[in-house]
């Protein structure tokens, strides 16, 4: 992702995760939550164009609580005034802002740190497997970086992104609540996907 980037990956962000919280909080801290995680080495965001056109985006992390951290941490004072902002029109939005930021204390799997954050498609570039690149582009960064232990959040009620996940090697950890709705939190372990391929290998050596 590059800045020029930013504000369609706002737009669809927006558009294609509208329950999010961060949308609520405006453009304003949405380009500066960006521009923040392009610079940081715990976070990658990968975009997909077609003909020039920005046509999706995922962003993927080492480590979703120390990256929620940071960027607090950088940008404080918008964070705040959109956050008293929000508030102040929605006073019940309290706890979705608690609720947010302590995600990572309720999505935590021991030893995986390792964790795809957003990923939207524009609605006219979908059923052309861009997801399944995004999403391997995301899996070599965090193996390059490591980590063999991967783990995404969707709703229960997502049959699509369950259904891409799914073929894409993830299987169901766990549910749980999550702002007044239920959870899957999927799970991919790397080894065993490689284990299980030098297995394969190795029983066609034998037929061989």
């Amino acid at each position: 992702m590059e800045e020029k980037d930013i504000p369609i990956v706002i737009k669809l962000h927006a558009g294609y995760i509208p329950a999010a919280l961060f949308p609520k909080l405006g453009e304003p801290f949405m380009f500066a939550l960006y521009r923040t995680m392009m610079k940081l080495d715990t976070a990658i965001n990968y975009v997909w164009e077609d003909e020039g056109k920005t046509v999706g985006f995922i962003t993927a992390t080492t480590d979703a609580g120390k990256l929620l951290k940071q960027v607090m941490w950088q940008n404080f004072p918008l964070f705040a005034w959109r956050t008293l902002l929000y508030l102040l029109k929605t006073p019940s939005g309290a706890t979705e802002i608690w609720e947010t930021l302590t995600y990572s204390k309720l999505a935590d799997l021991p030893g995986v740190d390792g964790e795809f954050l957003f990923i939207a498609i524009d609605r006219e570039f979908r059923k052309r497997n861009i997801s399944d690149d995004l999403v391997q582009a995301c899996i070599d960064w965090l193996q390059g970086k490591g980590l063999n232990k991967i783990k995404v959040t969707t709703h229960t009620t997502n049959r699509g992104s369950r259904a891409l996940l799914e073929r894409l090697g993830f299987s169901v950890a766990k549910t749980l609540p999550f702002r007044g709705k239920e959870i899957c939190l999927y799970l991919r372990n790397l080894d065993e996907n490689k284990e299980n391929g030098e297995k394969k290998n190795k029983l066609q050596q034998l037929k061989s």
